[in-house]
This record gives C-alpha cells, structure tokens and sequence, in this order.
C-alpha cells in the first residue's frame, strides 16, 4: 500500500488524462466527428452546381451567398430571431420584477407555472397556436365579436405566426435568467439611492438596470440560440412560403437529395449562430468588466 495513503487515507492523483478523457472521447465522437463530416460534405459538388466529379471547394457557399433566394431565407431567419429577442426581453423583464417583488409570496409557484411550456416541450406549444391561429379559430372569432375585422384574418403561415410560438417558448428561459440577475441584487442599494431622493424610475434605470445588464444578455443568448435553432415552429406555422434555415435544410435534404448544399446551408447556420452569439458573449463580458 502506498505510504501516502497508509498517513493521511487519501488516494494518490490519477493523471488527469483519466478524468477527462471519456469527456473528450464523447465530445470527439458525438460533436466533432459529426461537424466534420457536415464540413467535408459543404465542399463537395452540389447537383445543382454540376461540378466535375469528385470536386473539393467553396462553390456552395458562393452559390449560397450570391443567390437572391438563399440569401432571403437567411435574411429571414436572422429577422424572425431578432423580433424573437425584442419581444421575449420586453415581455419577460416586466415578468421577473414582479417575480422579484412577490418572490416571498408566490414566487416559487408562478415559476413553476411559467416554467409549464418547457416541460411541455415545443411540440405541444405550437399544436396549441395551431389551434388557436387558425382561420376558423378562437382568435379569429374574438376579433370578429370585437368588431376589428370582419372576416378571418389568415395568421397561420405567416412570420407573425412563427415570432408569437417562439416568443411564447422562449420567455420562460429568459424571465428564469433575468430573475437570478435581479435576485442577485442587494436591497441595500436601492434603498440607499431611495434615501437620496431618487425616484422609482432613477432607481430602475441607475440602479436596477444596470446590475441585471449580465442576466438580460444571457437571456438574449438563449433566446436567440433557442429561436435560430427551432424547427418545428417554422414548419407547422410558418407553411412551405416562409422557410428558415432549418426548414430550408430539410427541404434541400429530403426534397433534392442535395446533400452537400444541405451541408452548406447547415455549417452557414452554425457559423451565424456563433458569430451572434460570440459577439452578444462579447458585450455580457464588457459590461462585467466595466461593473
């Protein structure tokens, strides 16, 4: 037995090889692998292009960016993300600072209420639009009884359509993220800018605002990353006239066979995605940095 054990009964270090090589053996096979095969298969020749066999190169992404039409479903899903992201942070930062205020007294249960759309699942989240959207259904009828319109307004198959399911999914993973921000905020200081004859508003707007700027960020990063990467919102609301890239992956998949291009489109996704995000990661660690 190794005397250090025999003294002080503790095992010796393992090299830490050990510890993390299942990690990276995992990573290696369930990520890398399956990114460099979608890599490879972006460089071959697309049917469309009619390269010579065997052809290694950048044509798709050429095709891709200097086609009115690939570029318009690109366009498009970075807008839809975006209007996703205005609308979940208007929607979800009101939310948390009632759930901060009333957090003694029912704030738990209202998480977990609001927390019913992930468990769920979004499957479930766009069925239930599907059926409240529809030209015959109950969101129609209640505009007509209104009086605002007089015959059904066609909201399904539509980019509002798309924007009202994400923004109903997503708002649970925001209000949750920026309600650990505010939470982490001391009273002491709001109260001591209050003893100073700051206003409400002067409070929330030099006080609170700042200090949650880490929670709304991160919440931004998941809301844009959850948004980015749906796919059954856009191919159950959205209808085959308003494709995203993720819908516009499986048509070019499925559809054409087209392997390569589908690749294509897939890496230009995952390349938006990271560009996005890397540059939100970017403004979260300047403000931390200026806090």
């Amino acid at each position: 037995m190794n005397a250090s054990t025999d003294r002080g009964g503790t095992r010796p270090p393992r090299p830490a090889a050990l510890l993390v090589g299942p990690a990276l053996l995992f990573l290696a096979l369930f990520l890398v692998l399956p990114l460099a095969i979608i890599l490879y298969y972006s460089l071959r020749a697309s049917p469309v292009l009619m390269q010579p066999e065997g052809y290694m190169g950048l044509a798709n992404y050429l095709y891709i960016f200097g086609t009115n039409f690939y570029v318009g479903v690109i366009l498009r899903t970075l807008r839809i993300c975006a209007v996703v992201v205005v609308f979940t942070l208007l929607l979800s930062y009101p939310t948390a600072l009632v759930f901060r205020r009333y957090a003694q007294l029912a704030g738990g249960t209202s998480i977990l209420i609001l927390s019913f759309p992930m468990l769920a699942g979004p499957l479930v989240v766009v069925l239930g639009w599907m059926i409240l959207l529809a030209d015959g259904g109950p969101i129609n009828d209640w505009l007509i009884a209104l009086g605002i319109t007089d015959s059904p307004i066609e909201i399904m198959r539509s980019e509002t359509a798309i924007v009202i399911s994400l923004v109903q999914f997503t708002i649970p993973f925001a209000v949750l993220n920026i309600f650990n921000a505010l939470s982490q905020i001391e009273r002491q200081l709001t109260e001591a800018a209050e003893s100073l004859g700051a206003t409400a508003l002067r409070r929330f707007w030099h006080v609170t605002l700042p200090l949650s700027l880490p929670g709304v960020l991160s919440a931004a990063i998941i809301t844009f990353s959850l948004a980015v990467s749906s796919f059954i919102a856009p191919a159950y609301l959205g209808g085959g006239t308003k494709l995203v890239m993720t819908t516009l992956i499986t048509e070019t998949m499925l559809g054409s066979y087209d392997l390569p291009m589908a690749s294509t489109i897939a890496v230009v996704l995952l390349a938006l995605s990271l560009l996005v995000v890397v540059g939100m990661n970017a403004v979260m660690t300047r403000e931390a940095v200026r806090r």
